[in-house]
Parts: structure tokens; C-alpha cells; sequence
């Protein structure tokens, strides 16, 4: 695996995955207390077949551990037979039985028929005392188990199966004795391991270089295989320098590297140039069992996961991210990155197309292709994979209609969705989304190991109440599922969930009571108020219910606010300002607002964090806005960035956005009360900068509009050249202005973009009297259109003649008029 850090290559080489029964005993430092519990633990004489599983993260040493069991001498004399399988993702029952013959016999079976395999395994182990150590087993199905534990019982009493896993789910399915969860070395045996690799025998070793060791070992957590292949890498760098820049840049955590393999690998399942959601990909990760929580830094697995995909970012693993807010929304792959992500994963991902139908024997994770024929369905020779653990459907695999759904019948999809169920019940990570599913059946309660499901763009009104029984289930995902009305009734029991995506759910009602209890929810996109929610009888959901759901980040979007004044005085601030992590919040009154006072006071309950970046508020009913927008606003939303609010009949006056100093995006729509952007001066001795990093604002059907500062305090102020100063003093940052119905509007603040539809006469007057100036350049109107670059007017009746001054827009570029039947001519002197 390459890391890729200032133009520096660094070659860590991870070991062949598949394993072996040898151990060299004087490599092995520690382990020497765990040795001695599983040796007692397969000399005692149970019951037939005791499962002993050695549970532990990747790298902690669990092979080796099973290789110095299995090579001990007391071990040896017990047992009759002593067989070793590698096993990883594949549980195939055929081909364990197939390595188990050629462990004992030390040849390859001949037949390759599974009755004349098992018969020669059962005589092969009958009457015999043997251990059987399973290594690397990922497989969750019991059943599956059950199979190939029917063909061991013929052993003798006190036979023993040791397994490495590190699953505790696996450990839990196949054990019948309690685990050894194995853990890091302790400090003095990790050092005495890397001290064995780092410093060349013989030689002084230097007391830095020590220090230095000592701090890059804490980040190895006690994990043999990193401490090894750092102490290799360190053993050929001689200077404290080169030390300290693979503490510095090189390693975050060098237990995770087989995890991130993992991670790098699984990337193979998208197709070539698609675009890739990093929140998706981060989901698919922790749904595998690739990222776990780092509790000793507080990370959960959603940040692990960040870290992962930077880390491959920064090693040009991924390109062509698309930002948001300043946080990466979606990436692709090179088409080279994605062959060689192929060719690590070798047979376990497969891309299945109606053109080839290609696919691997034994596959775990199936991604399918374009599909153009509407009588597609899936092979029957992809059926007998029992060991699936994905289905995929990327939606740049599908060949839509105009109507946005897949090009299958009704009878199609549901033919698709009833296979994948009843044949691949190991699944974790199920993708259905776009299928045009009219329901879902109640049979994927079957799916007990499935961890993310996506059943978003489809036609289904209600999920089956059976849903609730997924309690593995980590992310369920019903966006654009424009027919759902409400949830499942009992989805509280389902405590794993973690992402409940709602996106564009706008037929969504209400939420279910007991919504709260998930508090391990990270994403809830909308919170749906039911509008007969009320104190005698709560049957819905109510704002409360977000008390508790602290882990929230993203967006999260609250409808039907203006229906629950019952509820109003029991809201505190609880319900938002506990989430430092959500980045946009909406809100969305009802129309049928219950009262303009009720409103202000439940917006006054509804204070966000500080941390929150986005905020849009849609049919506000209040007059006025709270407390905690009009005092103190800078250090209540330091960090807005985007602010919106729209369709807010009776509001006359605005808190004061100017002082927000992070703001880049004002846009206010369908104010139809609002004559003043601005009532007060700044409060300070001076005049303050208004709106310091405002990058684009609109104004749109604002019919009362008439300026952005009131007169009054125009008036009020001592110094004849307020306007001049408080202008220069204003939108340093502006670059797009939108003005549209705002036919009052008489001022326009200096930028470089200027867009106007359907405004006034005297606005358009103002702007010619701008462009006509003869004024100084360091006049303040001049300087409010000295920047501009791109002008477009439409639907301008009233426009009869383009100004004089257009020639002197020297940093001019677009100029687009359009819907102006009225004008004449262009100006005399050109343009």
C-alpha cells in the first residue's frame, strides 16, 4: 500500500493474506499467558466439536497465536489429527472439506464431487481425536456453520475446532465457548518487539532515536503486525530527522492499515468515472466492518471513516471531488486506481451487466451494471452465491425513462427484489434504490445480518412493520420517496440506526413515537410534526424527541412547525442547541399558521448551535425574531455561511445580518411586508462593515422594498456623509447581486455580477445615473458598479435606453439583455 506524503514514496508491503500452520517461536514476542489459557481449554475433554474462537482487531496477532497452539508440544501429542484451513471472507462448506482432506492426507482430492469429498473427510476424522483450527473467518450465517459442523461430529470425544475471527458476531454464531478476545501487547513487550526490528544488532543505539521510537510506538496501540512493519521500515533510517518526519507525516495509525486495504479494495464495486458520495462510502465501509470507533481519541466511525478517505485522497486514491461548505460531497476514481483496486479484491467483487452477465464463482460483493434490456433478470447461476454480502446497484448503472424510473415493469422489479431476498440472506449492504418498488415485502426481515439498505426513488406508501426486526441495521435510506406517508411503527427498537435519510419525503406526516430513543443517530434529514399530535394523546412524535439525539450532523430539516401550540412552552433549548455537530437546519412552518406570537416564542426555542453553517427559514408567521437573533447575533451563528429566508408574509423587520461575520449567502424571497434590510447603525463609536464576507445576495419579491438602511437612522447620524461612508464601509466581498419584483428598491451596493428582472424605473435610473457619473473615482457611487463584470437585465418594460456610461465599465465582461420590448437603442459612443 502506498503512502504518498510531500513527494515522498513509502512502500509498507502488508503480508500475503493467506496463512500457514508454521511459526518460528523465536520471532514471537509475548502472547505467552493467552498460549497457556487456549492450550488448558483444548486438552479438556468436553462435549464433540467445542469451538474455542481468538477475537481481535487485524494485526493483533491472532494467526500467530493459533500457529504457537498449534504447534505446541502438549497440543501435539493430544490430538490424532491436527488440520489447518484458511478460510477468509469465503465460507464455501465444499471447500473447507476440500483443504481439510488435503491437510491430512497431503494431497489434493481427487474427486471433485461434494458426496464423495464428504464421505472421504467423515473417514478420514472418524475415531480420531483431531483439532481443527479455522483461520480468518468472516462468516456471520449459523447456518451455513451447522453444515459444515454436521460433518465433524464423527471425531472422537474431545475434538476441537480453534477459530480467529474478528467478529465478535462470527465468534457468537460458530463458538460454544467463551472467546479470547485478545488484546495489544503490553508496553514493555511492544518495545522489546521494536527495539528487535528498529536498532541494528550490536550497535549503540542512540538515545533520540529512543524517544522518538517511543512516541511513534503509542500510536501502534499494542498491534504486533504495525509495530513489525514499522520497526522493519525504521531499521534502514539512521537520523533523528528521518525518525521524526515518519512520526510527523507518515503514520496516524498503523493498526488500521489492513482496514483501510479493506476499505481500498471494496471501492472496486463502482463502476469506472462514477461519481462516488463520500457519506455513501463511509456508510458502505462501517456496514462491512472495515472501520471501528478509536474511543482513546473519541472518534466514532463516521470520523475513522473521514480519516480513511482523506488519507486516500491525500495519496491520490481518489480525484475530482466536488466540495460543499468547504467539506468533499463526492469523488471519482482514475480509471488505473480503479483497475488496481479491482486486481487487489481479485475474485471477491464482481461487476454483473445485462451485456456479459460476468461474474465470479464465490464472490462477496456483486456491483450490477447497465441494464438496457427490459426483461433483464438476474442469472440463475448467481442464485447459488450464499455468501453474498452486497448487492449494488449504482445509480449510474441504470438506464432511466423521462420519469426518472428504472426502465423495468412493475413485475420485473418485484421479480429483482424477491430473488435477492430469499437467495442472499449474508447480505449487509442492499441496494434497491430507483426500482420503482410499489411495496416492500415483509419478508427482508429475513436479512438479519444486513447493515445498510437503500430504498430511495421508489413508489411505496408504507414500510412493512416486520422492518423493525433489522436490529443490526445501521442505515436505511428512503430519499425521494415521494409516496411514503409514515414509518414504521416501531422503528425505536431498531437502536442501531445510525443514518435515517428522509430526503425530499414530502408526503411524510408524521414520526413515530419513540423516535427519541435512537440515540445513536447520526443523520436525520427531516423531522415531520403530525398535525393531530396533542398532550392527552401522544400517538406522534413531537419536538422533544430531538432532546436526546445529541449525535446529529449534517442537515436536518423540521416540517409542520406551526402546529403544535399545545407543545410550545415545553420546548427548551435542548431540542437544537445540544447538536454542535449539525452543519444546516431548516425550518418549515405550516400555512395555516395558529398565531404570530406562538410562532416568535417557538423560534425562540429553536436556537441552534453555534457551529451551524446553514440556515434557511420558509413561512416564519412571527413580526418579529427572537432574542437570540437580534442580540448578540455574531456570537450566536459565528460560523453562518448561508442564510435564506423565504415566504414570510407579516415580517417587517430583520435582525442584523450585516454584523454575521462568516455570512457569504443572503437571499430573501416573498417578504411582502418588508420595506428595510437595515433599521440601526452599528452599534460602535464608528461605522462598522456591513456583511464583511457577503458573496451573493438576492432579493426577490420584496414589493415593499424600498433601500437597505431606514432613513431614520440616516438622518440620525452626525455626519452628512453617512450614506457615502456606511456604502464604502459595506459588501467588500460582493460579487452577485439578484434584485427581481423589487419595483420600491432604489439602492444597489457595489459588486461585480448585477442581475436584474422586473425591477423599477427609478432603480434603473439610479443605475444609469451610476454609469454616467462624472464623479472621482473614489466616490462611493462610483465605486458601487466600478467592479462590475457581468450585467443582465430581463423583463424590463420600462427600459428604453441603455446608458452612456456602459464604456466606462472597463472590467465589464457579459452583457445580456433580454424581455425588454421597450428599448430603443444602444448607446451613441458604442460600447
Amino acid at each position: 500500500m502506498l503512502h504518498l506524503v510531500e513527494k515522498q514514496v513509502v512502500d509498507f508491503e502488508l503480508p500475503n493474506r493467506e496463512t500457514h500452520s508454521f511459526v518460528n517461536v523465536d520471532e514471537v514476542i509475548g502472547r505467552e499467558d493467552e498460549k497457556r489459557v487456549i492450550v488448558d481449554r483444548l486438552l479438556e475433554v468436553r462435549e464433540n466439536v467445542c469451538v474455542i474462537p481468538i477475537v481481535g482487531i487485524g494485526g493483533l496477532g491472532k494467526t500467530t497465536l493459533a500457529q504457537l497452539v498449534y504447534n505446541e508440544d502438549r497440543v501435539k501429542k493430544h490430538f490424532d489429527l491436527r488440520i489447518w484451513v484458511f478460510v477468509s471472507h469465503i465460507f464455501n462448506v465444499k471447500l473447507i472439506v476440500e483443504k481439510m482432506i488435503e491437510s491430512i492426507t497431503g494431497m489434493k482430492p481427487q474427486s471433485l464431487h461434494f458426496d464423495r469429498l464428504q464421505d472421504q473427510l467423515r473417514k478420514e476424522i472418524d475415531g480420531k481425536k483431531y483439532l481443527l483450527v479455522l483461520d480468518d473467518m468472516w462468516n456471520e450465517n449459523r447456518e451455513s456453520w451447522l453444515k459444515l459442523q454436521d460433518l465433524l461430529i464423527g471425531g472422537a470425544r474431545g475434538s476441537k475446532v480453534l477459530m480467529t475471527t474478528r467478529s465478535g458476531l462470527v465468534a457468537a454464531a460458530m463458538g460454544t465457548a467463551p472467546p479470547c478476545n485478545l488484546k495489544g501487547l503490553p508496553e514493555d513487550m511492544s518495545w522489546s518487539l521494536f527495539s528487535k526490528l528498529a536498532f541494528k544488532p550490536g550497535k549503540e543505539i542512540n538515545s533520540s532515536l529512543v524517544a522518538i521510537g517511543k512516541e511513534i510506538l503509542r500510536k501502534c496501540a499494542g498491534v504486533p503486525l504495525a509495530i513489525r512493519i514499522l520497526g522493519s521500515f525504521l531499521y534502514y533510517k539512521e537520523t533523528e530527522a528521518e525518525w521524526l518526519y515518519v512520526k510527523n507525516h507518515q503514520i496516524t495509525d498503523m493498526a488500521e492499515s489492513a482496514d483501510i486495504e479493506f476499505c481500498q479494495f471494496y471501492c472496486s464495486i463502482f463502476q469506472k468515472n462514477q461519481t462516488i458520495s463520500k457519506k455513501t462510502l463511509i456508510q458502505l465501509w462501517i456496514a462491512q466492518g472495515f472501520i471501528r470507533s478509536n474511543d482513546e481519541e473519541n472518534e466514532c466511525q463516521e470520523d475513522v471513516g473521514e480519516r480513511y478517505f482523506m488519507g486516500l485522497l491525500r495519496r491520490s486514491f481518489f480525484q475530482d471531488v466536488k466540495e460543499r461548505l468547504g467539506d468533499i460531497i463526492s469523488c471519482k476514481m482514475h480509471d488505473l486506481i480503479h483497475d488496481l483496486a479491482k486486481m487487489v479484491a481479485e475474485n471477491e467483487t464482481s461487476l454483473l451487466t445485462s451485456a456479459g452477465n460476468k461474474s465470479s464463482v464465490n464472490i462477496c460483493h456483486l456491483s450490477v451494471g447497465p441494464v438496457h434490456d427490459s426483461a433483464w433478470e438476474l442469472p440463475h447461476s448467481l442464485l447459488k452465491e450464499k455468501n453474498l454480502r452486497t448487492f449494488f446497484m449504482p445509480i449510474t448503472s441504470r438506464d432511466y425513462l423521462e420519469s426518472g424510473r428504472f426502465i423495468g415493469s412493475e413485475k420485473q422489479s418485484k421479480s429483482v427484489v424477491d430473488a435477492v431476498i430469499s437467495n442472499f440472506r449474508s447480505l449487509r449492504v442492499l441496494d434497491l434504490h430507483g426500482l420503482g418498488i410499489n411495496e416492500v415485502p415483509g419478508s427482508v426481515s429475513m436479512l438479519k445480518h444486513l447493515r445498510y439498505i437503500d430504498l430511495s426513488d421508489n413508489n411505496f406508501v408504507t414500510l412493512p412493520k416486520s422492518m423493525s426486526k433489522l436490529l443490526n441495521l445501521q442505515t436505511l435510506k428512503l430519499s425521494y420517496c415521494f409516496e411514503l406517508c409514515e414509518l414504521p411503527e416501531n422503528i425505536h427498537k431498531m437502536v442501531n440506526i445510525r443514518h435515517l435519510e428522509l430526503d425530499g419525503c414530502l408526503n411524510l406526516s408524521k414520526m413515530p413515537c419513540g423516535i427519541g430513543q435512537l440515540t445513536a443517530l447520526r443523520t436525520l434529514s427531516q423531522f415531520v410534526i403530525g398535525q393531530e399530535t396533542s398532550m392527552s394523546s401522544k400517538v406522534n412524535a413531537v419536538l422533544t424527541d430531538l432532546n436526546g439525539l445529541v449525535k446529529l450532523r449534517g442537515k436536518l430539516t423540521l416540517r409542520n412547525l406551526g402546529c403544535i401550540e399545545c407543545l410550545c412552552p415545553k420546548i427548551d433549548d435542548a431540542v437544537l442547541k445540544n447538536k454542535e455537530y449539525l452543519q444546516s437546519l431548516r425550518l418549515e412552518w405550516t400555512d395555516e399558521a395558529v398565531s404570530d406570537e406562538y410562532d416568535e416564542l417557538l423560534l425562540e426555542g429553536l436556537q441552534p448551535h453555534e457551529n451551524l453553517k446553514v440556515l434557511f427559514i420558509e413561512r416564519y408567521g412571527g413580526q418579529s425574531f427572537p432574542k437570540w437573533m437580534m442580540v448578540g447575533l455574531h456570537s450566536s451563528l459565528p460560523k453562518l455561511t448561508k442564510l435564506t429566508l423565504k415566504n414570510l408574509k407579516i415580517c417587517k423587520s430583520l435582525p442584523p445580518f450585516g454584523c454575521l461575520p462568516s455570512l457569504q449567502s443572503l437571499k430573501l424571497e416573498n417578504l411582502t411586508l418588508l420595506e428595510y434590510i437595515e433599521h440601526t447603525s452599528n452599534d460602535g463609536s464608528q461605522f462598522g462593515m456591513y456583511f464583511p464576507s457577503l458573496k451573493e445576495l438576492k432579493l426577490c419579491n420584496l414589493p415593499c422594498l424600498k433601500g437597505w438602511w431606514k432613513k431614520e437612522v440616516m438622518a440620525g447620524s452626525e455626519s452628512s456623509s453617512f450614506p457615502d461612508r456606511l456604502l464604502l464601509s459595506s459588501f467588500p466581498s460582493l460579487f452577485k447581486l439578484t434584485i427581481q419584483d423589487c419595483l420600491m428598491l432604489e439602492f444597489i451596493p457595489r459588486l461585480e455580477e448585477l442581475n436584474l428582472i422586473r425591477v423599477s424605473n427609478k432603480l434603473l435610473q439610479q443605475l444609469m445615473m451610476l454609469l454616467e457619473t462624472t464623479l472621482s473615482a473614489n466616490c462611493s457611487s462610483f465605486l458601487a458598479v466600478s467592479k462590475l463584470k457581468s450585467l443582465y437585465i430581463f423583463d424590463v418594460r420600462e427600459l428604453f435606453l441603455l446608458p452612456e456610461g456602459l464604456q466606462n465599465l472597463s472590467l465589464l465582461e457579459h452583457l445580456e439583455i433580454n424581455g425588454c420590448p421597450n428599448l430603443l437603442s444602444l448607446p451613441i459612443e458604442g460600447m
